[in-house]
């Protein structure tokens, strides 16, 4: 539709389309860059009204986030351990470096991007800590989106046991 056609019917079918398909956080990020589009448009005096401005957007709920228990972590590492141990020698390794990257990823609370895209000169064993310096996105590296993902991370002792211990095996 041409911006000028849009009503608050046609965002209404959108979202009701949609709904089925996206989750309610995806549907609002749309709504939301639509709303950005009408704001230019009105201000360059494109359109008279934003039709957002009549609607309804999904509610989109905050899940609450899933920790696991000490013990739950403890049979996950036991787990990978076991597979470590178990395996062809080919496939010995992979499991033994994702345990480590679990491990890593649990003792720092790392994205999973930030977590793929650590490299070594983000890591300082003797100081024990990492920075956050870019993150993998849809395979493709870029700087953190905001101040705050760029960041120093303190480590915890058996972190940087597993980090050493990945430094030893890279070797």
């Amino acid at each position: 539709l041409d911006l000028t056609a849009i009503e608050p019917i046609d965002v209404d079918a959108y979202i009701a389309l949609k709904t089925t398909d996206l989750s309610a956080k995806t549907i609002a990020n749309h709504l939301g860059l639509l709303r950005v589009m009408f704001k230019v448009a009105r201000r360059w005096r494109l359109v008279a009204s934003n039709p957002l401005d009549e609607i309804e957007p999904p509610r989109v709920e905050n899940r609450e986030m899933n920790v696991l228990t000490e013990a739950e972590i403890e049979r996950l590492l036991a787990a990978y351990r076991e597979l470590e141990q178990t395996t062809e020698d080919d496939d010995r390794e992979w499991w033994a470096l994702t345990r480590r990257l679990v491990e890593v990823g649990l003792g720092t609370a790392l994205r999973r991007g930030e977590l793929l895209a650590l490299r070594w000169r983000d890591v300082q064993l003797l100081e024990a800590r990492l920075t956050v310096r870019q993150s993998l996105v849809r395979g493709r590296f870029q700087t953190p989106k905001s101040r705050a993902s760029r960041r120093m991370i303190e480590l915890g002792p058996r972190t940087v046991g597993v980090l050493d211990e990945t430094w030893r095996a890279s070797r």
